[in-house]
């Protein structure tokens, strides 16, 4: 699967090895934290049984709130018009997530 292959996925990462690291972090504190997740999938829900695509998107969803839990200091920003590569799609975003991370980081 193109997910598991880090040459094979729009974003180079390896997510069997980020996933792992995320299952071994703890809680964050207070430490500023923006979690920024695409709002659109990227699955074509007409290649895959019904149902499935619904049912993974709302497992993830869940999985980037509770990456958002793991500090008291955080916000989850939905990049409603972007896919898995936000940074392509809505800039914007991504700044003004960075800008709020700034800021919060400054007033400890």
């Amino acid at each position: 699967m193109e997910w598991l292959d880090p040459a094979a996925n729009a974003e180079g990462i390896d997510n069997v090895a980020n996933s792992a690291i995320m299952r071994g972090c703890g809680t964050l504190g207070s430490t500023p934290l923006v979690v920024i997740s695409r709002g659109r999938s990227a699955r074509d829900a007409t290649k895959y049984p019904p149902g499935f695509v619904e049912n993974v998107e709302q497992a993830w969803r869940q999985m980037q709130l509770e990456l958002a839990k793991r500090s008291s200091n955080s916000r989850h920003i939905i990049a409603s018009k972007s896919g898995n590569i936000i940074n392509r799609h809505e800039r914007g975003v991504i700044i003004a997530g960075i800008r709020q991370t700034v800021i919060s980081v400054r007033n400890q």
